[in-house]
C-alpha cells in the first residue's frame, strides 16, 4: 500500500483529513525502526509489516487486552463483589 492509499483509508477510519507530509514522515519513521518492509515501485514507495512490525503489534493488542481485562476487574472490585 503506498503513502497516497494509506492516507484515504485512514481518513476515512478516522473521518478527519490527515495530513499527508504526517502520514509520509511516520512511515519512514516506522521503515527505520525495522516496523515496516519498503520497496519502490512505479516511482511509489510501498509499504509491508516486517516480521518485527508484526511482533510489536501482536504486543500492542496483547497489552490493549490486558488493559481492558484489568480496568474490568478493578471495577468490579471497587463495587465489592
Amino acid at each position: 500500500m503506498d503513502s497516497d492509499a494509506l492516507l484515504r483509508k485512514l481518513s476515512s477510519a478516522v473521518g478527519d483529513r490527515l495530513e499527508i507530509h504526517a502520514v509520509r514522515m511516520a512511515l519512514v519513521r516506522y521503515y527505520r525502526q525495522g516496523l515496516l518492509k519498503r520497496e519502490r515501485a512505479e516511482g511509489r514507495f510501498t509499504y509491508t509489516l516486517s516480521s518485527r512490525g508484526t511482533a510489536r503489534l501482536g504486543w500492542l493488542e496483547g497489552r490493549s487486552n490486558d488493559a481492558s481485562s484489568t480496568r474490568f476487574s478493578q471495577g468490579h472490585d471497587a463495587e465489592g463483589d
